[in-house]
């Protein structure tokens, strides 16, 4: 697999949906790293606005 391009999209999306398929692999909101670390995501224009843009 390389790290560029379609063939690699395709790879990445494959692994993805196999995992998605995988038991134990979902994340719920008791134990997610938001829940655990007690952070919460920033938005998309926090972000931006945060690296100046």
């Amino acid at each position: 697999m390389t790290a560029t391009g379609e063939g690699a999209a395709t790879d990445i999306a494959g692994a993805y949906q196999a995992m998605s398929a995988m038991p134990g692999r979902s994340i719920v909101p008791e134990t997610s790293a938001q829940k655990l670390l007690g952070v919460t995501p920033r938005t998309t224009s926090q972000w931006l606005a945060d690296i100046g843009l």
